[in-house]
Parts: C-alpha cells; structure tokens; sequence
C-alpha cells in the first residue's frame, strides 16, 4: 500500500513539473489558459499534500509498536534483547516479561547508540511507554518512534514548548501537534514563546 502511494506521489510530482514547464513556456498567453492550469496546478498541490499524509499516516501505523531507548550503555558482546529486558526490570521497575519481535541498535557506531524496540505485544508497549516517568533525573529515556517528517515538526516545537513550560503555561506535544493551554500552536498567538533565534515557521503549523 505503501509503495502505491509513493507512485501516486511521483506522478503528481511529475504533473506539477510539467504545470510549471507549460507556465513558462508562455501558457498564459490566450485568454482564460493561465487561470486554468493555475488552478490545475492549485488541485494537484492539493492532492500532493493528502497524499503525503496519509503515507505519514501509514507509516505511523506500522510503528505504533516500537519505542526508541535512550542513554542504555553498551556491552562488550552484548544480547542486546537481554540487554534491555534487564534494563526494564531495574530501571523502569516492570517485572513481567515483555517480549519483543526485534530489538537492535541504532547508530551503533557511535557509543552508547539508542536502543529501537518492537514490541510483541502492544499492551507492553504502553505499559513500558506509560512507566517512562521513572526515567526522569536518570540519563536514561525512552519515545515513541515517528516518521521523519513528524520528528522534523517535533524538533522545532520542542524548544517552543519548553520555553512555555519554563513560564509556567501548560504546553503538550502530541505526535506532530503542540497545545498551550489547550490550543493548537499558533506563530502569532503564541509569539511570546518563540526565541528570536527561530526560523520562521511553514504552513504546517
């Protein structure tokens, strides 16, 4: 399914181009041809964006079972299934066993490289996701794992979100989506929160 959506997103690339390439080749020349394809071109932009979020919504299905762990030193040798269930027992306090259907390390050229887990069952997960407030004043942590456009958005709403923290407002980041006090993150509204350091922000917010 996947895989059809990313034709469908190439060919409405291709579409676009050729939109463009007729644009400057003088298209709005006779009456009423340039509002056309403007608008020709408006539709497929349209459908280029519903498109890239349902395969955004696609690909957050498929990893709603993992979560990525965070500070877990490495072992000389190490299993690392073994290696994070022991993990989760004394540092997270679960006792139960969890099973996993792969865990591996990620980057693990670098030292200490987060841990990608995928879960057998999905009530683990969130078990273990649930229990991630025992972490907090150890170097450890745990998130779950997004597509690259979603954390593309996170980290550029994490530094808004703590600043508002930081002023004593209430501020959430679900998924792809900040709330203050209980509204969506607005440029303008919340323009207090915003460091003059950061870069003006796209549509998507």
């Amino acid at each position: 399914m996947r895989f059809s959506h990313k034709i469908k997103l190439d060919e409405l690339c291709v579409e676009k181009d050729t939109m463009w390439v007729a644009i400057a080749a003088g298209g709005a020349g006779s009456p009423g041809k340039g509002s056309k394809i403007k608008k020709e071109l408006e539709q497929i932009q349209k459908q280029n964006e519903e498109l890239k979020s349902t395969v955004t919504d696609l690909q957050c299905e498929s990893l709603k079972q993992n979560l990525v762990f965070y500070g877990v030193v490495d072992q000389p040798g190490e299993n690392t299934d073994s290696l994070l269930k022991g993990f989760i027992r004394s540092e997270i306090n679960i006792k139960s066993e969890i099973k996993f259907v792969n865990v591996r390390r990620i980057n693990s050229k670098f030292n200490h490289g987060p841990i990608l887990a995928s879960f057998e069952s999905l009530k683990d997960r969130e078990k273990v996701r649930r229990s991630a407030y025992r972490l907090k004043g150890t170097p450890f942590s745990l998130s779950e794992q997004y597509p690259s456009d979603i954390l593309a958005k996170r980290k550029r709403l994490i530094p808004i979100l703590k600043e508002a923290r930081s002023q004593n407002v209430k501020a959430v980041l679900l998924k792809d989506k900040l709330y203050i006090d209980n509204d969506v993150f607005d440029p303008l509204k919340h323009k207090q929160f915003i460091k003059e350091s950061t870069v003006a922000f796209p549509k998507w917010c």
